[in-house]
């Protein structure tokens, strides 16, 4: 890691501890009514938190499908911060760190070695389908009035630093975000709990990222493309301080790329925070062959 990357990373980890720390003196009163704080990995609930949350991951995947690259194997390190700003409303803070693998490449290049089939080592400062994004949320229903929560979201992300190739190709070197989506939950009888959340993000300038093989050019012109992201989970009851967890998850570009993974999680639920970790095992053949996912939510008041 040179100087420059170095600076890069510690002072966005700093950049995030002085929103947490500005943000408990700002809105030290803000509270919500939760029915259980303990969340998924791959989903979450439909509430305004009732307090502000730093969430830590760590994922490994197993052949990823980019647009010019293929069986991407590596680790994604990310965080997001959500600051609840009233009864109803809360800011989020996506934060993607790094990201280091390695894949084959799937469309010849310029630089001497750049062919169809040849390894490549793919890092940077980013994640892939995550950027930098700030999101607003808004609780439109509670379970206590409603019978379930249903959370509404939008907002936007921009690439800071492009993945890097070893053939000097940079992905996603002008990614630009639109996102929406909501996320749902309830209880059923016997405490079991589920979750059902939607995304929808438009990259609207991504180039070389897509899992298809080409953008949607016609929308703007700079590999443009829309990634559906649809998961839900089942929570059963918890004891001695561990809750297991169903979860799947249905990825589209309503294009070439459609994925479908199942898996289970298990939280340990501390004070103050919960460990978390689970896997998404690919099921059709777009999918990745596995994901695994540790999460560490730190929960402040």
């Amino acid at each position: 890691m040179n100087k420059n990357k170095a600076y890069l990373f510690t002072s966005r980890f700093y950049l995030v501890v002085a929103i947490m720390a500005v943000s408990q003196v700002i809105f030290p009163q803000v509270r919500r009514q939760t029915i259980d704080d303990v969340e998924p990995l791959f989903s979450e609930n439909g509430l305004i938190k009732s307090h502000i949350l730093f969430n830590i991951y760590f994922e490994s995947f197993h052949k990823m499908t980019l647009q010019e690259a293929d069986h991407f194997n590596g680790n994604t390190f990310f965080a997001n911060l959500l600051i609840p700003i009233s009864h109803s409303t809360q800011f989020r803070i996506e934060l993607p760190y790094f990201t280091e693998g390695d894949a084959v490449l799937k469309e010849a290049g310029d630089a001497p070695g750049e062919v169809v089939g040849a390894p490549t080592h793919l890092k940077g400062y980013n994640g892939v389908f995550n950027l930098y994004s700030i999101l607003i949320e808004h609780q439109f229903r509670s379970e206590n009035k409603n019978g379930f929560n249903f959370l509404g979201f939008f907002g936007g992300g921009y690439r800071l630093d492009p993945i890097e190739t070893t053939f000097e190709d940079k992905y996603n070197h002008a990614g630009i975000t639109a996102i929406t989506g909501f996320r749902v939950d309830g209880n059923l009888n016997n405490n079991v709990h589920l979750f059902a959340n939607s995304k929808l993000t438009f990259f609207m300038v991504s180039d070389d990222i897509g899992p298809s093989d080409k953008g949607w050019d016609w929308i703007s012109g700079a590999d443009g493309w829309f990634l559906g992201n649809l998961s839900g989970a089942v929570m059963l009851p918890k004891f001695s301080g561990f809750t297991p967890i169903a979860e799947s998850r249905f990825m589209t570009d309503f294009h070439q790329y459609n994925t479908f993974s199942a898996g289970p999680a298990l939280v340990l639920s501390l004070k103050n925070v919960d460990l978390k970790a689970g896997i998404l095992i690919g099921v059709n053949n777009d999918a990745e062959d596995y994901r695994s996912k540790f999460d560490i939510t730190i929960k402040t008041f």
